[in-house]
């Protein structure tokens, strides 16, 4: 379907203020994690659509790894990740890089939690006493953009071709996080729990293990082919003779807990398709988190994992992602100083893109409001229309 690419810039620069109210931001997350699961990938279509076309018209384009196409290898991880949901990409930093990250992680203090939630100020202390009273520990913005390498990876060319193929746009990097999970503290954690992530219409995790990590200290696990409704349809029809398994609308739930399909039922349903993956330090893999995972209980040992996300948008759904970006002329000499890296790290480092960067975050949410066929009804509309507009589009 066609968009009037016009009349929605135009009513962005003039109503941006209309947008930026808290229940349009609420719907945005309601539509994304409420629909209908084929609703859903409608919809995820035409967010990669306006979302590219408005980029182009900026002038933000992802310049294509030549050198990694010649030789098959992009195209594998690209087929492997719309197939299955998750890639290996093998070792990305040596033993070397690996001891360089940890000396500088040495006296950088950490906080109780697998993130650090926005406006966490208090209680930040050294791992070696987080690890006697938290599960997981994680640490500062700051400290983990100043590590070496981890910047300059997450700016790689090839991984920055490989999400903006699979996303259908370069993509929003958002939620970089470093954290510490412990196997002396008693209990699981929610990330423990098989679960989605709904942080984008389409998005994609970066990993990377900083230790040697097996299931024992917290391996990640992940269904295959449970990241898509296509799949997923295979993954049921394959399995129809089975008794007790989860239908697919309890497969799209929001939130899983005791009314959900518990672990056993979902590994059950996923027998063939289920993967831990053990790997050593340096080791770094791809998911579309929207796929069924969770990393393994930990019952011995710890973990050191790095993450960073990649999506269409910066959404604001994540806890952490309220966390200040850390001043540009530290680290802006790491990585090209151009338009797209400005663009797609401006939610972790200050830049000078506001402007595109707002408009293009809330370019979404006005698609949402009013399908392409009634753009044109709006010229300068009240916030109240707007509004009332948006919550009736569904």
């Amino acid at each position: 379907m066609s968009l009037e690419i016009e009349s929605l810039k135009r009513m962005l620069h003039e109503e941006v203020d209309q947008l930026e109210n808290m229940d349009v931001r609420k719907r945005l997350q309601y539509l994304m994690v409420c629909s209908a699961p084929e609703k859903r990938e409608q919809l995820q279509e035409r967010f990669v659509e306006v979302v590219s076309r408005y980029l182009k018209e900026h002038g933000i384009e992802a310049p294509q790894a030549t050198d990694l196409n010649q030789d098959g290898r992009l195209e594998s991880h690209l087929q492997a990740l719309r197939e299955d949901g998750i890639t290996r990409l093998g070792p990305v930093l040596s033993p070397q890089e690996i001891d360089e990250i940890h000396r500088h992680l040495g006296s950088c203090p950490v906080h109780g939690g697998g993130t650090v939630n926005a406006g966490a100020e208090g209680g930040w202390e050294p791992v070696a006493e987080a690890k006697k009273k938290h599960r997981e520990c994680s640490y500062k913005m700051e400290d983990l953009i100043d590590a070496p390498h981890l910047l300059e990876f997450m700016a790689s060319p090839w991984v920055v071709d490989l999400t903006t193929r699979y996303l259908g746009a370069p993509p929003s990097v958002f939620s970089p996080n470093l954290f510490w999970s412990f196997s002396n503290v008693p209990g699981v954690s929610p990330s423990q729990e098989i679960h989605r992530d709904w942080d984008g219409f389409r998005h994609l995790a970066l990993f990377i293990y900083l230790v040697d990590v097996k299931q024992e200290n917290g391996a990640h696990q992940y269904l295959r082919k449970s990241h898509s409704l296509k799949s997923i349809e295979k993954v049921l029809s394959r399995a129809k003779d089975k008794k007790g398994l989860p239908s697919k609308s309890e497969l799209f739930y929001y939130q899983f807990d005791q009314k959900s399909p518990g672990n056993e039922r979902l590994l059950s349903l996923f027998a063939e398709e289920e993967v831990s993956v053990e790997g050593r330090a340096g080791e770094a893999f791809l998911v579309d988190p929207f796929g069924l995972h969770r990393g393994h209980p930990l019952i011995k040992d710890e973990r050191l994992l790095f993450w960073a996300r990649y999506s269409l948008y910066h959404n604001g759904n994540s806890i952490d992602v309220s966390r200040r970006p850390v001043p540009a002329e530290t680290v802006r000499h790491r990585i090209p100083n151009d338009r797209l890296h400005k663009y797609m790290f401006r939610t972790c480092i200050e830049s000078d893109f506001s402007q595109v960067a707002e408009s293009t975050l809330h370019l979404p949410s006005a698609l949402l409001m009013d399908p392409p066929a009634r753009v044109s009804q709006f010229q300068k509309p009240s916030r109240r229309k707007l509004i009332r507009n948006f919550f009736s589009s569904s």
